[in-house]
């Protein structure tokens, strides 16, 4: 059983084939068989259009979260008390089926994957739509939080960690419209479903399955034509899909056949790059590249040198301070302290955003005998999906930040943020405007960090792990959210008071957690433990193992870097490929 799962949770890329890159420039095609492929128009593909339709799919997935509007409606219909955990249930298994499925389609690639998850999605609206016209609850559960919830984890993961393959120079942006539209879709078919509910459940409620389903269902098999892998000589802007400057990117057949078939997933570029060169530099001057070792040598008096025996002894037993990982497997990075820290850190930030917003309805209501504006959460969070990314995106450019630097320091910022505003509650919790800007805060920082999270897991981890570690990083946090949706706290002032003052402390674990998280190549890479800050390392253990002559360990390959750092190219270049003009 452990060997199974450690074969499904390692990733081998198969390269394409000449006729899948060929037909590939058609912007619909449909696959019919082993590489056999059927294009649909004249359309020329284009990355604007992948981007387009991973939104859409976003977009169409915001419904799930809409359903509790129903629930009253399904309640009346069902005559049951248990529709309204239906949303809580549809999101344990969106998240459950996103991150075991997550490897299997990455092998597999977005094609595949949209198309079965389009046909999830559709069998579960029809399911449901059977329940409501035969009054069999059963069909409506096994429907809607099975099929229908499974079918968007599949659809949702590989949208975004497709787009993050073809945008290196705007993966904060991507991130930011996706997540804008997932919420926009939710507002849209929450207004939708509402408008429903309003009317009487036997002249309504039977058609709302029906049309949805087959709204949703077609723009998803639509999606699905379009999603596919860039091509191993992609490029854009002088960066291949990996961020990785051109000028200093190995051939993709190198890649392919030392790490990316193997199911060394994550690479590090820096080190990659410096054995190419010393390599190189051995054939062509091989009396320069050994001169700072011969100093060392003369400065004591030894003239005499038997330098055969010294690279020998170099390529076995390098020093420890040398040593670093060439590429790690995805399981290698499930176990890194980085993501550890990161998923902590994401799980403690989003909880009081979960719980705030659940509430605010009632809150407002209840303790403060207000309405609350319905676009007040919605336009917020919004506007921190989009702020936030393309805020990390700007800060790459102007200050010539690493990707993952960059992306750190606007999630320390949102931190910050909502621990103000958690203050301010704490310290104001009867006064009603308060409280309204401490929403609208926390929306923001909420949504500005989902957005945040996929460009930042690809600057960390690669892009062929985006979708299995997002994946990862959302179970605690769809945990959360089940737990929220299932169990209710008494609407009191002291109440209010006490869940803030506990989201206080969630949220300073959070700042503590990503702290922990090193985005620069050089510790992550680190054959032991490496923490770097303002230029100088100020903790690093190194694990006493000489470094290793092949690739082909289970989840780490080892090299001499040659030195102590290495600042370029960008540390944020963690796997590659080579790469060709966008069309």
């Amino acid at each position: 059983m452990l060997a199974w799962l450690k074969r499904y949770f390692t990733l081998t890329i198969v390269a394409k084939s000449p006729n899948e890159l060929m037909v590939e420039r058609s912007l619909f095609l449909l696959s019919i068989g082993r590489d056999s492929y059927l294009r649909l128009g004249c359309w020329v593909f284009s990355r604007w259009w992948l981007l387009f339709a991973s939104c859409i799919t976003t977009f169409f997935a915001g419904s799930l979260l809409a359903f509790d509007s129903l629930a009253e409606s399904l309640d009346l219909h069902f005559s049951t008390q248990d529709s309204n955990h239906l949303a809580a249930y549809a999101l344990c298994c969106f998240a459950a089926v996103a991150f075991l499925s997550a490897p299997y389609f990455e092998r597999q690639g977005p094609r595949f994957a949209m198309f079965i998850g389009s046909v999830l999605v559709a069998t579960g609206f029809a399911l449901s739509y059977l329940a409501v016209q035969s009054g069999h609850y059963t069909f409506l559960l096994l429907g809607h939080c099975g099929f229908t919830a499974s079918g968007f984890g599949i659809l949702v993961i590989s949208a975004i960690s497709t787009a993050q393959k073809w945008f290196p120079d705007l993966r904060g942006v991507v991130a930011g419209l996706a997540t804008a539209l997932g919420l926009s879709g939710y507002a849209l078919f929450d207004a939708w479903y509402a408008f429903i509910a309003s009317k009487p459940p036997s002249s309504h409620l039977t058609r709302v399955f029906l049309t949805s389903g087959l709204w949703i269902s077609s723009g998803l098999f639509i999606a699905s034509l379009v999603l596919r892998t860039p091509p191993p000589t992609f490029s854009i802007r002088g960066y291949d899909m990996h961020r990785v400057p051109l000028s200093r990117a190995p051939y993709p057949t190198y890649t392919q056949s030392k790490f990316l078939q193997n199911g060394l997933t994550c690479i590090n570029f820096g080190a990659v790059a410096e054995e190419l060169e010393a390599s190189y530099c051995s054939h062509i001057l091989p009396f320069s590249s050994r001169v700072d070792s011969d100093d060392e040598f003369y400065k004591i008096g030894m003239t005499l040198i038997d330098h055969a025996i010294l690279e020998s002894h170099s390529s076995r037993f390098q020093p420890l301070y040398k040593q670093q990982r060439k590429a790690m497997s995805l399981l290698g990075c499930f176990f890194s302290s980085d993501l550890i820290a990161l998923a902590v850190s994401a799980a403690c930030l989003l909880l009081p955003v979960q719980i705030l917003v659940l509430q605010a309805h009632d809150i407002s209501r209840n303790l403060f005998q207000s309405a609350l504006p319905p676009a007040l959460v919605l336009a917020t969070g919004v506007a921190g999906a989009i702020a936030s990314s393309f805020f990390s995106d700007a800060l790459i450019c102007i200050l010539y930040s690493t990707s993952a630097q960059a992306r750190k320091i606007v999630l320390e910022i949102l931190l910050c943020l909502q621990l103000v505003a958690l203050l301010l509650v704490a310290v104001n919790a009867s006064n009603s405007v308060v409280f309204r800007v401490a929403l609208s805060v926390v929306s923001f920082t909420g949504s500005g960090t989902l957005a945040l999270l996929p460009a930042m897991i690809t600057d960390l981890f690669g892009v062929f792990h985006t979708g299995p570690i997002y994946s990862f990083v959302l179970l605690p946090c769809v945990a959360q959210a089940l737990l929220g949706g299932v169990v209710k706290t008494p609407l009191t002032p002291d109440a209010l008071l006490h869940q803030v003052h506990w989201m206080l402390g969630l949220t300073t674990a959070s700042a503590v957690a990503l702290v922990i998280v090193r985005p620069r190549a050089d510790d992550r890479f680190f054959h032991g433990y490496q923490y770097t800050a303002f230029g100088k390392t100020l903790l690093s253990r190194p694990i006493r193992t000489a470094a290793r002559d092949t690739c082909l360990d289970d989840s780490v390959a080892m090299m001499d870097v040659g030195g102590l750092s290495y600042s370029y190219p960008p540390e944020e270049a963690s796997a590659i490929w080579h790469a060709i003009k966008d069309v």
